[in-house]
């Protein structure tokens, strides 16, 4: 190519993408497309477990993460929270960390809002110990991050005695949590949260000893 050739070439700007708004378009359709799979009932396992996989990638990025919140993936996660395929309950609750760690405020109140924390402290008497183990990462990420959560948690006092009764007969890794997770509720961002004078006493008397 003759020299003005290339010169003329080199100086010209990059053209616009015309078709921005189209792949916009493409994109979530290909994002609602995973989301639809994962909670489809006629999807077999693997194709769950495909989504599941495609999914969690995708949320390592925060754009593509605020827009997968937009269209219900916390939602759907909180539905395979109580899937019978252990793989998929890991997976789901290990992903409400990543939500949380890379979507912030956005991912803490969309949790919230679709009521993911009952179901997570479900979790935490779930038959596989990955699974409780995920559950108890998920929740002290989350509360850690928001004082709306730790609200939550410490308004629920079944919930509370459930992580006392755990920090003395779970196993010591999860025991271990259950008592960090309750620091973070209790002495974090709402040290006046309300709670009863029983449990109260019960938690002075578990964190005096530990």
């Amino acid at each position: 190519m003759p020299h003005h050739h290339l010169a003329a070439f080199a100086s010209q700007t990059n053209p616009k993408r015309k078709d921005a708004a189209l792949a916009r378009g493409f994109e979530r359709s290909a994002f609602q497309f995973w989301i639809e799979r994962l909670t489809n009932h006629h999807s077999d396992l693997n194709q769950r477990r495909e989504a599941l996989i495609t999914i969690t990638e995708l949320l390592a990025h925060g754009e593509t993460c605020v827009q997968l919140i937009d269209l219900g993936v916390c939602e759907a996660f909180n539905q395979c929270l109580n899937d019978n395929d252990e793989l998929l309950r890991e997976r789901a609750t290990s992903n409400m960390a990543m939500i949380v760690d890379v979507a912030g405020a956005k991912g803490c109140d969309r949790m919230l809002e679709d009521g993911v924390q009952k179901q997570l402290c479900t979790l935490l008497e779930d038959r596989s110990a990955s699974v409780r183990s995920a559950a108890y990462d998920a929740l002290v990420q989350w509360c850690a991050r928001s004082a709306k959560a730790q609200l939550k948690l410490c308004s629920e006092a079944e919930t509370v005695e459930q992580l006392l009764i755990n920090s003395e007969r779970a196993p010591p890794e999860h025991a271990v949590k259950a008592l960090h997770l309750l620091r973070i509720c209790l002495t974090g961002r709402n040290p006046n949260t309300t709670v009863g004078d029983t449990t109260r006493n019960n938690i002075t008397h578990h964190f005096a000893s530990t």
